[in-house]
């Protein structure tokens, strides 16, 4: 059963982050976001398709309570609403149909060589097991809730903190993300790239401005003017210093 409030949730998932499973190796951490980061499509918006289960509730509950974990809480509760058989088959269809963006996976795999690379992913992680799994991807590692058995969420509040943890653990932290959930995860990096999304990042940008290592990566017309453009394929050298990651 998932906690009910932010604090138990956060102790579980400070459990999971100290697990040998979990614990960092390298110097340099890479938080990575699922959705809309690593890929064009929302997966988990897919599996509601798939699943017949309506997101309307899940936008009011965000209207709501905003991204808190109320809100976030309501909104596993949508999905695990799908027995357990069916949740994983569905996990497995829509992973086996949605793809990367280009390099995106060259990059996970190249960034795992010099530095500890996790997904951190608010929303169906068993999705992204299997994609991880389809593409190769087995040192990268997954941090994520909304399956059946789950003991914690990721959230806004969460991704920051996972963050935080590992400043406190002596990493210096790079993170991708796209959106307001990744506000918090990419304020505290040292250096953050934001993943152009089809609404330009609205919600995010705006969190970001005085962040010292902006970088942002566009598969789209859209670039953001004044923050510098890389590629996935060249972004494994932001992530140690003198570019040691080959």
């Amino acid at each position: 059963m998932l906690a009910t409030n932010p604090h138990h949730n956060w102790l579980r998932l400070q459990d999971a982050l100290h697990s040998d499973a979990l614990r960092p190796r390298h110097e340099t951490v890479v938080l990575v976001d699922g959705d809309r980061t690593l890929t064009q499509e929302d997966t988990s918006r897919l599996f509601l398709d798939r699943a017949g289960l309506p997101l309307a509730p899940i936008k009011e509950a965000f209207g709501h309570h905003g991204y808190s974990y109320p809100g976030f809480l309501f909104h596993a509760s949508v999905y695990l609403q799908v027995p357990e058989p069916t949740f994983d088959l569905l996990c497995q269809e829509i992973a086996a149909a949605v793809s990367f963006y280009t390099g995106a996976a060259e990059f996970l795999r190249r960034a795992a060589q010099c530095a500890d690379v996790y997904v951190v992913t608010a929303g169906v992680s068993p999705i992204w097991s299997h994609l991880l799994a389809r593409n190769g991807l087995d040192s990268v590692r997954l941090v994520g809730g909304i399956f059946p058995g789950a003991r914690y969420l990721i959230g806004r509040e969460e991704k920051g903190l996972i963050c935080q943890h590992m400043i406190e653990q002596g990493r210096r932290v790079v993170a991708f993300g796209d959106s307001d959930v990744d506000a918090l995860m990419l304020q505290g990096a040292e250096k953050a790239v934001v993943v152009v999304n089809h609404r330009c990042n609205d919600d995010l940008l705006p969190h970001l401005r005085a962040h010292s290592g902006l970088s942002q990566i566009s598969h789209y017309e859209h670039v953001h003017q004044g923050i510098p453009r890389i590629e996935f394929s060249s972004a494994h050298q932001i992530l140690e210093r003198g570019y040691a990651c080959r």
